[in-house]
């Protein structure tokens, strides 16, 4: 039952409720297998990200970091590690020692796995571009994407290719973050997959940074109440923000306050702490 649950979850993952039941369900049910309780810990901790609480997740992080320390196989521990450390990132805490250790058994076994939300190359290019520091991200997400394409994952591209499209959007260069965008799209529309919140919050803001009010404004709709139906608060959140900004450069601030006045208070109810991870404020 818990094996079978964790290998639903993974087919529901945008789907943050129904994911999190199953979840829920592979921990009651798993007892006695630590490396299965490891991996579905990590993963509800990641549910928690996108629709609960930060304070739940690192609970949930740690756990699995404790159960997968003494096991053989040692993926479980590395995706614990780099699972732990993006939610006390967000947290606006020190994560240095957990990503270094992740990186060093992702240099020891470089397999990536198909269930994997993120290797740590790929968790810390999120990190360091949160951070301001996007030459170093771009060449991390680049070497991720890399180890990706040389393992046959062309599955897991879309999420890297999408957060390096964000990164390019940070960094001015709208034309190369948009022929990402197209190629994540593409990805996530041949497996798919239910990830258009995630897309067309990437499309939006290139469209809104380039000056096209009309599908900036359509697909920042769209992707909020694709979020919303999916309870992804990160990506409503999201969503939410491109549409304010259209709202407020349009100079319609009665429709901008509407439309971003809960997204403090959402990031604030999920613990958020880290101002770089969803920039916001300025707006």
């Amino acid at each position: 039952r818990a094996r079978l649950a964790y290998e639903l979850s993974t087919m529901l993952w945008n789907d943050v409720g129904r994911a999190r039941e199953l979840l829920l369900l592979a921990v009651d049910e798993g007892e006695g297998d630590p490396h299965l309780l490891a991996r579905a810990l990590s993963d509800l901790a990641y549910t928690e990200v996108h629709g609960g609480s930060l304070g739940v997740a690192a609970r949930h992080g740690a756990r699995a970091v404790d159960l997968a320390e003494p096991l053989q196989d040692r993926f479980p521990i590395r995706y614990a590690l780099g699972t732990l450390g993006t939610v006390r990132v967000l947290m606006g805490r020190d994560a240095r020692a957990l990503m270094d250790r992740a990186l060093s058994e992702l240099s020891r076994d470089r397999r990536i796995r198909t269930i994997e939300t993120g290797e740590p190359k790929e968790l810390l290019a999120r990190h360091i571009m949160w951070a301001g520091n996007l030459e170093t991200a771009r060449r991390l997400f680049l070497e991720a994407l890399g180890d990706l394409t040389a393992q046959g994952h062309e599955l897991l591209r879309w999420e890297a290719l999408l957060y390096l499209a964000e990164l390019e959007c940070r960094a001015g260069n709208w034309f190369k973050a948009l022929a990402l965008v197209d190629e994540s799209q593409e990805i996530v529309a041949d497996a798919g997959l239910d990830a258009l919140g995630h897309v067309l919050f990437v499309r939006a803001l290139i469209e809104a940074l380039r000056g096209d009010v009309e599908m900036a404004m359509r697909h920042s709709t769209e992707g909020l109440s694709r979020s919303e139906a999916q309870g992804n608060l990160i990506f409503a959140v999201r969503n939410r923000a491109v549409l304010g900004f259209v709202e407020l450069s349009l100079g319609r601030h009665a429709e901008a306050v509407e439309v971003m006045d809960p997204v403090p208070e959402t990031l604030d109810s999920i613990g958020v702490r880290e101002p770089g991870a969803f920039p916001f404020l300025p707006d």
